[in-house]
């Protein structure tokens, strides 16, 4: 997208979150930064050996904007709410990007970024991103993996709008959980810790000890792999510790 596109649904999201205007003036500099210092990737090939390359905003890797909305995230639990709303203007560039089909080649892409510009954000996708928003890093990741390039302008910058409302909301949403769900998050990570780490480690040990006697050595091998496997099959907590951490709860 334009400068003035992303500029302008910064601009959108920052006055439906009544933020300040200092606060908002660093997202709409933070929403055009990679446009200004292109991140660079660090690649290996067998011809170029160890080389850097600039990252393709219509194709990023969704894991480094999650990257992005992770370190906005946790700044904002340290209270630095600047970096935070820093990170959170990078990624939300390259979500805004995502939306855009560049066309093969990029041969369509300077024309529909001009379309793209000559619309103006409407206060609908922003109401609706952020009413819909959820306070969690699976709705973030939720909402990465929607994104799909629209080669209509109006339904990029729709897009565009409403899944970069979404993950704003979700991202600067200071309100605790619910006692439940907090009670949740917490009982899992404590039964990993106290129940499901000792068994993972007791069924290693258990394993190789059975080796020796067995005079079955090989199956010590296996020992590490039955370990993490236990571990591995702690699905809940998987899914718990990241909701924890994104509350600021471990």
């Amino acid at each position: 997208m334009k400068w003035r596109s992303h500029v302008d649904i910064a601009a959108a999201i920052a006055a439906e979150l009544c933020l300040t205007a200092e606060i908002e003036e660093i997202l709409i500099k933070a929403v055009v930064e990679p446009d200004r210092h292109p991140e660079k990737l660090i690649r290996f090939s067998r011809e170029r050996g160890v080389h850097a390359i600039r990252m393709r905003h219509h194709s990023p890797e969704r894991r480094r904007i999650m990257r992005l909305v992770w370190k906005a995230r946790l700044a904002l639990l340290e209270g630095r709410n600047e970096d935070a709303v820093w990170c959170l203007g990078k990624a939300l560039h390259y979500v805004q990007d995502l939306s855009v089909d560049p066309g093969l080649f990029y041969w369509k892409h300077d024309a529909r970024e001009e379309a793209i510009g000559r619309y103006r954000t409407s206060e609908q996708p922003v109401r609706t991103g952020i009413e819909n928003a959820i306070s969690s890093p699976h709705f973030v990741e939720e909402c990465l993996d929607r994104l799909k390039p629209k080669s209509q302008p109006g339904a990029a910058l729709f897009q565009a709008t409403l899944y970069s409302s979404s993950i704003a909301a979700a991202v600067l949403d200071e309100r605790a959980p619910s006692a439940s769900a907090k009670k949740r998050m917490l009982g899992s990570v404590r039964r990993h810790a106290w129940l499901v780490t000792p068994l993972a480690f007791a069924s290693a040990s258990g394993l190789v000890a059975t080796s020796f006697l067995m005079g079955a050595q090989w199956l010590a091998v296996a020992a590490p792999l039955l370990g993490y496997l236990v571990l591995w099959a702690d699905r809940p907590y998987h899914h718990l510790k990241h909701e924890a951490r994104w509350h600021g709860l471990v």
